[in-house]
């Protein structure tokens, strides 16, 4: 599992990344393309985080700036890997 935001502006990103990392959300690996785009990308662990921030009612979601598709998308990847670990214990039991 991981997190990608994509934009041509490498400015836009940053932004980004700064406000996650004042919302405990720390790394992000920021990179341009060979096509003139930007990419801010955070491992499992920092996109658990992200999933929390986002959708766990710390940000204020009241304005309709919910992203139902991707949250939707998140918890898809999270019952696979959760699903995947349970399988893995039950093997090495």
């Amino acid at each position: 599992m991981s997190t990608v935001f994509t934009s041509c502006s490498k400015a836009f990103l940053i932004l980004i990344k700064d406000k996650l990392e004042e919302a405990g959300i720390h790394g992000g690996s920021l990179w341009m393309s060979k096509n003139n785009y930007h990419r801010l990308s955070y491992s499992i662990y920092s996109s658990l985080k992200l999933y929390d921030f986002m959708y766990n009612h710390r940000v204020d979601v009241s304005n309709g700036l919910l992203l139902e598709r991707k949250k939707k998308v998140f918890e898809k990847s999270m019952n696979i890997r959760y699903a995947a670990v349970a399988v893995l214990v039950r093997m090495h039991q």
